[in-house]
């Protein structure tokens, strides 16, 4: 945010280990410690585009993409 004043993109996964570990362990939606409520809310309010970054198939993700679908849908 320091070079534009804005998020310009969201790395948006799931955590699999507690903030401040300094491990960068990626988990699905609903699987991790973040809650995918969290991360939709955070895509929501910055108005950036998003990469998903959630490990596992392409099936995996794709469910991982209409979570957040979903919840988007009930937040606007």
């Amino acid at each position: 945010m320091s070079i534009t004043g804005r998020i310009d993109l969201v790395h948006a996964n799931g955590s699999r280990d507690e903030a401040g570990s300094g491990r960068d362990r990626h988990a699905n939606f609903g699987q991790g410690l973040l809650p995918g409520e969290v991360v939709a809310r955070i895509l929501h309010e910055s108005g950036a585009p998003a990469i998903i970054e959630t490990p596992g198939s392409n099936e995996d993700q794709a469910k991982d993409i209409a979570f957040l679908k979903n919840v988007l849908a009930g937040i606007a």
